[in-house]
């Protein structure tokens, strides 16, 4: 059976692996440490200072989640493919904490919360508009809903790695049900499709040809991979070559 997954998703700003066990560690320090996720082996070799920045920024934002459950393991079986997912935390978070730092928010008594950490909120979270960019939050309350009929708001809670106290961005997505039936599943649907479809490799379909980005199936796409990876072999004696004067 195909499955589709979309575990948390390490987005931290830079994209740089050492950012991205930072983040590791911050949502350790605020949510708790998963089996997989040895804290030990997340500090490496950094400095106690840079842990206990790590930290402290983690306690500011330790408050906002309240009553509820973290780690939220997500699953949907459907007859050709299975969706699965992890939320960081379904349940309450605290309102009033949100309220101190935007004062305009509204309350909601359940939600599902993503939490994030970024090297830089203006350059990363600015211009997010795309459906591509918010595909989690449209999966996760999908699958929620399907298993259990409750439609709840999805939340990213975004900190950054700059100040103490960290700047905190809060981005609440609402859902509808018609969202999950005439943009989830079939979006699915055809995802499921085209995986199991000879693939057409080109330059316009892979790489997205001149004014366009990558095709979004190169994570999974074997034939497109080896495309834009490619597989040459040169005679070094047939190179173009202009002798200096």
């Amino acid at each position: 059976m195909f499955t589709l997954s979309q575990d948390h998703d390490p987005e931290f700003g830079s994209g740089t692996e050492m950012i991205m066990r930072e983040g590791s560690l911050f949502e350790g320090y605020v949510l708790g440490f998963k089996d997989d996720k040895n804290e030990k082996e997340l500090i490496g070799r950094k400095k106690p200072e840079t842990i206990q920045f790590i930290k402290n920024q983690a306690e500011y934002v330790k408050g906002i989640f309240s009553a509820g459950n973290s780690y939220v393991k997500l699953n949907y079986d459907l007859p050709e493919y299975s969706l699965q997912g992890e939320a960081d935390h379904i349940g309450q978070i605290n309102w009033a904490i949100i309220k101190l730092i935007h004062p305009e928010a509204i309350p909601e008594e359940k939600t599902i919360n993503d939490l994030k950490y970024t090297g830089d909120i203006q350059r990363v979270w600015w211009e997010k508009q795309n459906f591509a960019d918010y595909f989690q939050a449209l999966m996760y309350v999908g699958i929620h809903f399907l298993n259990t009929g409750e439609l709840l708001p999805f939340i990213y809670i975004v900190v950054e790695s700059s100040y103490i106290p960290p700047l905190i961005r809060i981005e609440k997505v609402f859902i509808q049900e018609s969202d999950i039936r005439t943009k989830l599943l079939p979006f699915i649907d055809k995802v499921h499709d085209d995986l199991f479809k000879v693939p057409s490799t080109s330059f316009e379909t892979c790489a997205g040809g001149k004014n366009k980005g990558r095709c979004w199936f190169l994570q999974h796409c074997q034939e497109g991979r080896a495309f834009m990876a490619g597989y040459k072999i040169m005679d070094f004696l047939k190179l173009n070559y202009e002798a200096e004067n």
